[in-house]
């Protein structure tokens, strides 16, 4: 869209709202559409144009002018009269403005290319939280006080602000729709986030550590979450707090992607699956989707939970590195028996959120060398990075697998990594692309030949029970 068609519609909606025969809330919604769809680009576009400053500030000044009508829209009716004239008023001067002289250098110069995104800022707070502020102010606060702080419209903006993947990065299926399978080529710098569970203080820990979320800000290292980033890791914390540090995480996720669409990824896994239509998911006797999907209802209302689910239907299943000559592959739990070619993932939801392919992918433990050789073959993949088992003693002996670092890190056969960041003694993968890829996932590396097995360890946290 031309920045000149662009001021034009936005003119020609804002007589539309202030005409419009509904309820304030409904305006109010319109109007924060407008707001990230065009009138935000806009005045990036122009704060950049000396030529262009006073267009830039009545273009703001339209748009509380707008927001000050509807806020007496039904509170204060005897003030809609003067509150309109003003807005006409800023019509005439932005039109004046922009349009009779500046159509010919606005007609040739396009809007910035991310006209559809709303732009999340990033700061640390004064007791180093991270927190992230929309142009209209609202925040993302601390765990705990999400539920107090953040309205619907944050993490619906947070959903409508997902810009989709290129055909390249993510290649479509037989029927035309986005694939299972995301391509990441060209990057040097890889992180990767096993089942965090609702543990917000645990993602923060890790995108504080070292200088990751300053070098993931920048665009120079990619965050992969292999998935399970909600549901509580144990059915004995099976209340609201404990569902509203899954949906801060998930917010905390979609902010960030929304900010980094194309370095930052989000695996589905089993627990998230069963939100979009995929089994039911939950510990012991407590289904959790169920307890999740009505705690977002009841603090949020029914648009939130849409949205939430939205997100997570277009979430790949896998993705799939390039580190020198070989591939990295990224899943929730296994790959799949049948698994020959990238075309098999690419094609996966096809065959529906029940079918064999996805209930291996989500929820299978049985880690087996002959999927390997399939890989290997079809796809160029060397190693496998996946969450969903917690590396624990028992899950060692029961699956076969070696621990590396309990309850973080284990592998089997030393071709399948197991990454997990839901416990108090947890961590990520560090790896460094520019290298080329070891035989054994014990010899990664992370930039500087530092170990690619990050471990945190959490002073005087409750223990958490494991479970897988």
């Amino acid at each position: 869209m031309k920045a000149a068609e662009a001021a034009r519609e936005i003119l020609s909606q804002v007589t539309e709202l202030t005409e419009m025969p509904t309820s304030a809330q409904d305006i109010i919604a319109r109007l924060h559409a407008l707001r990230s769809r065009l009138v935000e680009p806009l005045h990036r576009f122009l704060v950049q144009r000396p030529q262009f400053a006073q267009a830039a500030q009545e273009l703001m000044a339209l748009l509380r002018a707008v927001e000050e009508y509807v806020l007496c829209y039904e509170a204060e009716p005897d003030k809609r009269s003067p509150r309109r004239a003003e807005i006409e008023r800023l019509k005439v001067l932005l039109r004046r403005s922009l349009l009779p002289q500046g159509d010919k250098e606005l007609e040739v110069q396009e809007l910035l290319a991310d006209v559809r995104r709303w732009q999340w800022r990033m700061r640390v707070d004064e007791d180093g939280r991270i927190v992230f502020a929309t142009p209209a102010g609202a925040s993302m606060p601390a765990k705990g006080e999400i539920a107090q702080k953040v309205g619907p419209e944050v993490i619906e903006q947070a959903t409508r602000a997902q810009r989709p993947y290129s055909d390249a990065a993510r290649p479509r299926d037989k029927r035309g729709e986005p694939g299972g399978l995301v391509r990441v080529r060209g990057a040097k710098r890889l992180i990767v986030v096993g089942d965090l569970h609702g543990r917000y203080d645990n993602l923060e820990s890790i995108l504080r550590d070292r200088d990751n979320l300053a070098s993931i800000i920048a665009g120079e290292t990619h965050l992969v979450f292999t998935g399970d980033a909600v549901h509580p890791p144990s059915s004995l914390y099976n209340d609201d707090a404990a569902y509203e540090d899954s949906f801060a995480v998930m917010l905390l996720i979609m902010t960030l992607k929304a900010e980094n669409p194309d370095t930052i990824h989000y695996i589905i896994g089993n627990h998230d699956n069963s939100h979009v239509g995929g089994e039911m998911a939950g510990r012991g006797e407590v289904r959790q989707n169920e307890a999740f999907e009505r705690f977002i209802t009841k603090k949020f209302g029914p648009g939130v939970l849409a949205r939430y689910k939205e997100f997570v239907a277009r979430a790949p299943v896998a993705v799939k590195v390039n580190l020198g000559s070989a591939h990295l592959l990224l899943v929730h739990a296994t790959v799949p028996r049948n698994v020959r070619h990238d075309s098999a993932l690419t094609d996966i939801f096809i065959w529906g959120r029940k079918s064999k392919m996805m209930q291996e992918i989500l929820w299978s433990r049985q880690y087996s060398d002959e999927v390997l050789d399939h890989v290997r073959e079809g796809m160029g993949v060397r190693l496998v990075v996946s969450g969903h088992t917690t590396p624990s003693p028992a899950h060692m002996a029961r699956y076969g697998l070696e621990i590396i670092e309990p309850p973080v890190f284990a592998h089997y056969h030393n071709w399948h990594l197991i990454v997990n960041a839901q416990n108090n003694t947890f961590g990520y993968l560090h790896l460094d692309l520019t290298q080329e890829m070891p035989e054994q996932v014990t010899q990664l590396r992370a930039p500087g030949g530092r170990s690619a097995f990050r471990i945190i360890r959490r002073r005087g946290a409750t223990p958490i029970s494991l479970q897988g």
